[in-house]
């Protein structure tokens, strides 16, 4: 907030400067400062103000997921599916992606959070896309035994073989140099809500050759 308010009383004191004729000597050391130095510093602490408040939430998401009560249906996961590809519609349709969904077979789960948990997959597919490549995801599934389990895979920059372990990590990301949002907490509340569903969820990939994602859940109860 008072980052803010120095932002707004920095402008106003730009703009007396330039709206009176002071001589160039006496104004060009206070422009620059005025125009670049401050500008910087401060898009420096928004910047961190950003980051900070982006990785509280995180936090809290993860601490509210541990807790929160489950409530447990039969989900359509064709139509979940459905539902979270809509929800991504713009950014697919941006980058013309290749979308493949099979005919995907039921589970039993609370449905807010295993949408968290599709919706993240396919977002972190998304985020680390080949920028020189179409982009294709598929999701698939098969039952058995009383359980479904389903695939979340694309053709994206892989993760290698040593990172595969560390991916669930809270704050972890394969490439911190990779230009993309997000703190590295997608991958632990998915494991999260995994764990409250008593379910198994797990990678497979290859470094350069894209990912996928395996997700274990029982077909109609959690016991």
């Amino acid at each position: 907030g008072f980052s803010s308010r120095l932002e707004k009383q920095t402008l106003n004191l730009l703009q007396q400067i330039e709206s009176n004729n002071f001589p160039a000597n006496q104004t060009e050391p206070m422009l620059d400062i005025l125009n670049n130095k401050i500008p910087q510093s401060l898009n420096y602490i928004f910047s961190s103000v950003r980051k900070m408040d982006s990785l509280i939430n995180g936090l809290l998401l993860i601490s509210r997921t541990g807790r929160i009560k489950l409530n447990p249906v039969s989900i359509d996961m064709n139509q979940l599916i459905s539902k979270i590809i809509a929800a991504h519609k713009f950014q697919l349709d941006e980058i013309n992606a290749e979308i493949d969904i099979s005919p995907l077979p039921p589970c039993f789960g609370d449905e807010n959070l295993i949408n968290q948990l599709f919706s993240n997959l396919i977002d972190n597919a998304i985020k680390y896309r080949k920028q020189n490549a179409p982009f294709q995801l598929s999701v698939s599934g098969n039952s058995n035994n009383d359980t479904s389990t389903y695939s979340v895979c694309d053709n994206g920059v892989g993760i290698s073989e040593h990172n595969l372990k560390k991916i669930w990590d809270v704050f972890y990301r394969v490439d911190p140099k990779i230009s993309t949002s997000g703190e590295g907490i997608g991958l632990n509340l998915a494991m999260k809500i995994i764990e409250k569903h008593k379910g198994k969820i797990w990678a497979q990939s290859e470094f350069g050759k894209g990912s996928c994602f395996f997700i274990q859940l029982n077909d109609h109860t959690l016991v």
